[in-house]
C-alpha cells in the first residue's frame, strides 16, 4: 500500500504547497528581470554600477539622471526603428522575385546604418559621462568600462 493511499488528506496538502511555491517561484523570476528591450538590460547593469561605484555629488547625479534619460529615449527610437526595418526586411525576402531581392538588401543597408547610429550614439553618451567626472572618478569610469567590454584593467 502507497503512503499516498493510505494518507489522502496529506497528499493533497503537498500537492498545495508544491503548487503555491512553483507560483511563489515563477513570480519571483518574472519580476525580478529588468524591464525594457534586450539593449536596455545590459545598459541597465552597467549604469547601476556605475552610479554604485563612483562618487558622484548630487549636481553629477542629476545631470547624470538627465543624461540617462535623453540617452534611453534616442536609443528607443532607433532600436524601434532597427526592428521595423527587420520586420519588413523579413516580409520581403518571403517573395521570389528579383526586386524583393532588391529591397531587402535595401533595407539591410538601412538596418546597418542605423545600428551604426546607435553605436556611435553609445560612444558619444558615454564620452558625455566621462566629460561629466572629475579625474580621479574618470579612473574608475574607465576600469568599468573595462570590465564591461571584457578587458581586464591595467595592475596599479
Amino acid at each position: 500500500m502507497s503512503t499516498f493511499t493510505k494518507y489522502p488528506n496529506s497528499a493533497k496538502w503537498l500537492i498545495g504547497v508544491l503548487l503555491v511555491l512553483n507560483i511563489l517561484c515563477l513570480t519571483a523570476l518574472w519580476l525580478g528581470r529588468p524591464k525594457g528591450p534586450p539593449h536596455q538590460k545590459k545598459h541597465h547593469r552597467l549604469i547601476h554600477q556605475i552610479k554604485k561605484d563612483i562618487p558622484f555629488d548630487d549636481q553629477q547625479l542629476a545631470t547624470l539622471d538627465t543624461m540617462l534619460s535623453r540617452h534611453r529615449s534616442e536609443q528607443d527610437e532607433l532600436h524601434r526603428s532597427i526592428h521595423k526595418l527587420r520586420i519588413k526586411m523579413m516580409d520581403g525576402m518571403t517573395g521570389n522575385d528579383e526586386s524583393s531581392l532588391l529591397e531587402a538588401k535595401t533595407l539591410a543597408d538601412q538596418i546597418g546604418k542605423l545600428t551604426k547610429e546607435r553605436e556611435l550614439n553609445a560612444i558619444n553618451h558615454f564620452e558625455k559621462i566621462k566629460d561629466l567626472c572629475n579625474p580621479e572618478q574618470r579612473k574608475i569610469l574607465t576600469d568599468i568600462m573595462r570590465k564591461a567590454m571584457g578587458e581586464t584593467p591595467p595592475k596599479k
